[in-house]
Formats: C-alpha cells, sequence, structure tokens
C-alpha cells in the first residue's frame, strides 16, 4: 500500500499551495481520499491527474495554434 500524503506534502509534489489545493479538492477537481475527516492523496492518483492537465494543456494550445495558423494562412474567421 502507497504512503498517503496529506495537503501540505500533496501541494509540495505538485509545485501548489496548500490553499490552491484545498481549493481544488472543494471543487471536485482534483483525486482525493478522504480519511475520517482528513483529506489524503495518492502520489499514484496526483501523478495520473498531473499528466492529464499537462494532456489537456497541449490539446488545448495546439488547438489555438491551428486557429492562428488558419488565419495566418486566410482561412476566413468567425466574428460574433
Amino acid at each position: 500500500m502507497e504512503k498517503l500524503l496529506n495537503v501540505h506534502e500533496a501541494a509540495a509534489l505538485l509545485g501548489l499551495s496548500p490553499r490552491t489545493v484545498y481549493n481544488l479538492v472543494s471543487r471536485d477537481q482534483i483525486p482525493v481520499q478522504r480519511v475520517r475527516r482528513r483529506v489524503m492523496f495518492r502520489p499514484s492518483a496526483l501523478d495520473r491527474w498531473l499528466d492529464e492537465q499537462v494532456k489537456h494543456e497541449r490539446i488545448g494550445a495546439n488547438s489555438e495554434e491551428g486557429l492562428h495558423d488558419a488565419a495566418a494562412a486566410g482561412a476566413p474567421t468567425l466574428m460574433r
């Protein structure tokens, strides 16, 4: 069984502040284990979560690059 991390350890692992980690927990945006009233984290779940965040960020960046490339090539753009 892997050792569970507390909020401060998880924050250090992710490079975030403990306040940010608590905010992510309150919005159900990060995998968490609740042990009685304590908020704990599995390092392996945090690693997978972080990989997913990076992957989604890359997809968003690629989509934006595609839009910029299309505009540069003279493709029509939608105006709202």
